[in-house]
């Protein structure tokens, strides 16, 4: 089981390192809602923009594929989930860290905000069925997938 907190290490451009606080957390045991959201999110189709180079220069209209594959389980899962997966950290252009926290399979994404001392500042919680993308100078950017599977970009002020 993970009982140990996380934290965050910053290191700034002359190599000097500051560790912020260790961050508390409750572990969450993985549940087969777990294991059917892995396999779905592995199985959703993946956009690949393809085009014909000639000499270094694209050529032609790109198009749009889409890629699937089967999911594979792993040979065993964990009992418990870690404070976050890889791949969980966004940064922002005004130098914050998120980090998107693991939890409840069903539950809307929690997100870890750390200033740039690694000091935990907020806790951001998405509104349902968004992913965060990507993060602006006043918003942040977020995917929410319908029912039919088509995916929108929506923005969402920042405070």
């Amino acid at each position: 089981m993970y009982d140990d907190p996380y934290h965050v290490e910053v290191v700034d451009p002359v190599g000097q390192r500051s560790r912020g606080a260790p961050v508390q957390f409750s572990p969450t045991r993985v549940t087969e809602g777990h294991k059917v959201l892995w396999c779905e999110e592995r199985e959703r189709p993946v956009p690949r923009l393809t085009g014909r180079l000639s000499g270094g220069v694209s050529v032609g209209e790109p198009v749009m594929t889409a890629h699937r594959e089967p999911c594979r389980p792993p040979a065993s899962w964990p009992e418990y989930l870690p404070p976050f997966l890889l791949g969980a950290l966004t940064l922002s252009p005004n130098g914050s860290a998120w980090v998107e926290r693991t939890g409840p399979a069903a539950a809307p994404r929690v997100y870890d905000v750390f200033d740039t001392e690694g000091r935990l500042r907020e806790r951001v919680e998405l509104p349902p069925g968004r992913r965060l993308i990507a993060l602006g100078s006043h918003g942040v950017y977020t995917i929410r997938r319908d029912d039919a599977d088509l995916e929108y970009i929506e923005r969402f002020a920042l405070r």
